[in-house]
C-alpha cells in the first residue's frame, strides 16, 4: 500500500466520521437570505452572482413581494425565483415586476454556472423592461474556494454596455453562517453620459437554530453623475423562519429608501449522500496534489 493510499483511506475514514457528526449542522440551512457577492440568495443568485449557483447542493423556489410605503411614489413590487445547483452545474430562471402609478413593468432573469474542481465560472442575462425596453445585459462571473470555508469571486456586470465590476471576499462555515467584504466600481469605458456608482458591502448571515436565521447587511454607494454627485448608506435586515417541512416565512427590510419584503420559501438542502460527495468533490484535488 503507497503512502498515497493510507493518506486516502485516512482522509475517507475522517470524513465519515466528520459528517456523520456534523450532517445535522450542514443541513442546518434550510432557506437563504441576502448574503452580497459571494453569498446571494439562493434563489435570485443570477441577479448577483451566477457563479454562486455550484457552491453547494442545494435547490430553492421563492415568491416574495414589496407593498407600497409612500403615498407619494407608491410602488409595489414582486418576485418569483427558482434555482438548483450541485458541485458541477447550476441553474436560475426567475421573474421581477413592479407596478407604480399604475404602469407595470416586467424582467426576467436567467443564469447558469459550471464548475471546474474549486474554481466555478457562471453567466446571468437579464431582460430589463419586457415592453418599453431593448436593454439585455449580459453578466460574467467567477469564484475560487481558496480554502475550507474562504472564497473570492468576481462578477462584471452588463459587459457590453455600462461595463461596471464587482469583487467580494468571505467565509462560509458548515452551519452557512457566512460573513463577507465586497466592492464595486466602474471599468475603463464606462459610458462618460451615464452615472458612475462606487460602492462598498459588508453582509452577514446567522442560523441561529434549525428554524430560525438572521442577515444583516450595510452598504456605502457613491453616484458620480454628469454635474453631480451623491452618496448612501443603506442598511439591511431579514429573517427567515421555517413553518412547516420545507416552507419557511421571509421577511426584509432594506433603508434608503425603506422598503420592506415578506413572502415564502421553498428549500431543498442536500441529504447526508450528497453532503458526503459534496465535500470529496471538493477536497478530491488536495488530496491528489
Amino acid at each position: 500500500m503507497t503512502k498515497l493510499d493510507k493518506k486516502k483511506i485516512q482522509f475517507v475514514l475522517l470524513l465519515i466520521v466528520t459528517i456523520s457528526s456534523n450532517v445535522s449542522i450542514a443541513r442546518q440551512k434550510f432557506a437563504t437570505l441576502p448574503g452580497g457577492l459571494l453569498y446571494p440568495q439562493f434563489a435570485t443568485s443570477a441577479f448577483t452572482n451566477a457563479a454562486a449557483l455550484t457552491s453547494e447542493w442545494y435547490s430553492e423556489a421563492e415568491a416574495l413581494y414589496s407593498p407600497s410605503l409612500s403615498n407619494q411614489l407608491p410602488t409595489h413590487s414582486y418576485l418569483v425565483g427558482y434555482a438548483t445547483g450541485n458541485p458541477k452545474f447550476g441553474f436560475n430562471l426567475g421573474y421581477f415586476g413592479s407596478v407604480q402609478s399604475a404602469v407595470a413593468t416586467h424582467n426576467l432573469f436567467v443564469g447558469i454556472s459550471k464548475r471546474f474542481k474549486k474554481h466555478s465560472l457562471g453567466l446571468s442575462v437579464r431582460k430589463n423592461d419586457l415592453v418599453y425596453s431593448n436593454d439585455l445585459p449580459v453578466d460574467v462571473s467567477w469564484m475560487w474556494d481558496i480554502s475550507k470555508g474562504f472564497s473570492m469571486g468576481v462578477v462584471a456586470y452588463d459587459i457590453v454596455e455600462n461595463r461596471s465590476l464587482a469583487a467580494g471576499v468571505g467565509y462560509q462555515d458548515l452551519s452557512s453562517n457566512s460573513l463577507e467584504l465586497d466592492v464595486q466600481f466602474p471599468l475603463p469605458g464606462y459610458p462618460a453620459f451615464r452615472a458612475q456608482e462606487y460602492a462598498i458591502n459588508i453582509a452577514s448571515v446567522v442560523f441561529l437554530n434549525t428554524s430560525f436565521g438572521m442577515s444583516l447587511g450595510t452598504r456605502y454607494q457613491r453616484r458620480v453623475a454628469p454635474g453631480s454627485e451623491s452618496s448612501t448608506l443603506r442598511h439591511t435586515i431579514g429573517s427567515v423562519l421555517k413553518i412547516k417541512g420545507q416552507v419557511s416565512l421571509l421577511s426584509l427590510y432594506t433603508s434608503s429608501p425603506d422598503t420592506f419584503t415578506v413572502g415564502l420559501c421553498w428549500g431543498s438542502p442536500a441529504t447526508a449522500k450528497q453532503w458526503t460527495d459534496y465535500w470529496l468533490a471538493r477536497d478530491r484535488q488536495g488530496l491528489n496534489q
